[in-house]
Formats: structure tokens, sequence, C-alpha cells
């Protein structure tokens, strides 16, 4: 059996994937108002979803990927940055995104009022973490 050197050729790849189309799958059939549908909701009666499964599968493969980046890391203090170097870029560019250009574009009120409205900001730092 042989060793595989890089830990990112693997098939963890194909198991997010794999997660993700799950996920997708029951979405799909959510927004056609057909989830009953739906594969595993209509072979269990209502009693799990094929999102589930995805969800499940993918946090057990994260799980696993960052349980082996903690033990490849000597220690706690740089495990906790290379997680924050790797989470916070990308949420706080999703919040604002969303902020400025998803918000304003389905508010039901005018962009006078979403711009200057404390809620908006409020968003903006909460979302990011800055402000709990």
């Amino acid at each position: 059996m042989r060793k595989i050197e890089n830990f990112s050729v693997n098939n963890f790849n194909l198991a997010r994937l794999v997660a993700a189309l799950l996920v997708l799958i029951t979405h799909g059939y959510e927004l056609g108002g057909i989830l009953a549908s739906e594969p595993l909701y209509w072979l269990t009666h209502g009693r799990f979803r094929l999102s589930s499964v995805g969800l499940y599968l993918f946090f057990f493969t994260s799980g696993y990927l960052v349980c082996h980046s903690f033990f490849r890391t000597k220690k706690m203090g740089a495990f906790i940055w290379k997680r924050f170097l790797r989470i916070f870029p990308g949420l706080l560019v999703v919040v604002i995104i969303t902020t400025f250009i998803i918000g304003p574009l389905f508010t039901n009120i005018t962009l006078k009022e979403y711009f200057s409205s404390k809620l908006t900001y409020e968003y903006l730092l909460t979302g990011s973490g800055i402000y709990i």
C-alpha cells in the first residue's frame, strides 16, 4: 500500500463535492416546491433529506481535516492563528458583499434609508464577528 505524501491529494475533495451536491439537490426540490419528491425525503416519509446526509458528510470530513491540521501544528497559538487566517478573510468578504451589494439590491426600503440605518452597520459588525 502506498503512502500519500501530499495530504491534499486524496478523496476528501470528492467527499466534499458529493456533500455539497446532496445539499444542492434538496434545495432544488425545496425551491421547486416539490420537497415531497426528494428521494430520501420520500423514502423515509419526511424524516430525512439528502441535505442532512450531505451536511453530516461535510462535518465529518471537515472535522477530520481540522484534527489532522491540529496534530500537525506543534503549538496551539499557531493552530488558532492559522484557523483564523483561513476563516476570517473569507467571512469578511462575504459580509461586505452582502452589506454593500446584495443588501441594497434586495431591500424593500430606499437606498438612503438602507445606508443610514443603524441595522445595516450592526449587521456588518456582528456578521464579521467584530462586535458580538
